[in-house]
């Protein structure tokens, strides 16, 4: 099966988004046709159907941590186990989070506070550095090196690595990961790669997000100035095609789409960020009364 693509269609059959994807991709995000928007029901759906849920169901972060404080890897899997959190909540599961660090225990306090600033879920439990990570069930997020599958046997959600490029290096102090880097910056920079991509922090990289995230937060403020509106089927498919393979790249794409199109009530689109911020965690409504 070749790669396909998700599309973003109005009732017109005007494509405004589309987003190629792998066959595995297309049909999990194919399985959620014709759902709420709840998206996390389709996600988490084959993990979920294990656990009673009125039971939490574990997210499983595997940190490697070191000395090179331009090493954003860790950081990048723990924000890939909340954007999971998030949506796993905003599905109505209860979610148990647990952190299991191997490596220098300095560069573990320099993770946790980038990960404290990034706005990142904490843990329900933190296993000390170096805890094997027990008994394998849940979901599991690491990096592309860290644990091996036949060590853990189950869903797996692996990320590549991700790095501060040597020219973002000014403006970050020795002991951070990112020093005066704005911390939504980093979070929405970190979010713009697809998660099976290196992740090359430059300052080009950051400047821009910093710039999309200020345009964002200004639209959202004048949108509030609206009449709420429901959010149209087709975007509201579009974003479970999207977050449906956690392809959160891809959800960035699509609000990018809909910020330029005018042919939408500002209430939807003010409705639609707001949604998607809750797995984003931009704090998009900041601006809101200004």
């Amino acid at each position: 099966m070749s790669e396909g693509p998700l599309e973003a269609v109005r009732e017109d059959g005007q494509v405004v988004w589309t987003q190629w994807c792998r066959p595995q991709e297309q049909a999990l995000a194919g399985r959620q046709a014709g759902t709420d928007l709840g998206l996390a029901s389709s996600l988490f759906g084959h993990a979920a159907a294990r656990y009673d849920h009125s039971r939490p169901l574990p997210v499983h972060a595997h940190v490697r941590v070191g000395r090179d404080t331009a090493d954003l890897t860790g950081l990048r899997v723990l924000l890939t186990a909340d954007l999971l959190t998030r949506l796993a909540e905003l599905g109505g599961l209860q979610v148990l989070i647990t952190r299991a660090f191997t490596g220098d225990p300095a560069g573990q306090g320099a993770v946790e506070r980038a990960a404290t600033a990034l706005g990142i879920h904490p843990p329900s439990l933190a296993a000390p550095l170096g805890t094997p990570p027990g008994k394998p069930v849940g979901m599991h997020v690491a990096d592309d090196g860290a644990v091996g599958e036949s060590d853990l046997g189950r869903i797996m959600i692996r990320v590549a690595p991700a790095r501060l490029a040597l020219d973002a290096h000014a403006a970050r102090a020795a002991t951070d990961l990112f020093g005066d880097h704005d911390p939504m910056a980093v979070r929405l920079a970190l979010m713009s790669f697809p998660r099976h991509q290196i992740a090359e922090l430059t300052a080009g990289v950051l400047a821009s997000a910093l710039e999309t995230l200020g345009q964002w937060r200004r639209s959202v403020a004048g949108w509030a100035e609206y009449p709420s509106h429901a959010i149209p089927e087709w975007i509201a498919a579009a974003v479970r095609a999207a977050f449906g393979y956690v392809g959160i790249a891809s959800a960035l794409d699509l609000l990018d789409a809909l910020t330029v199109d005018e042919t939408l009530p500002p209430g939807a689109r003010f409705e639609t960020f707001a949604y998607t911020d809750r797995i984003l965690g931009l704090d998009l409504a900041r601006d809101i009364g200004r």
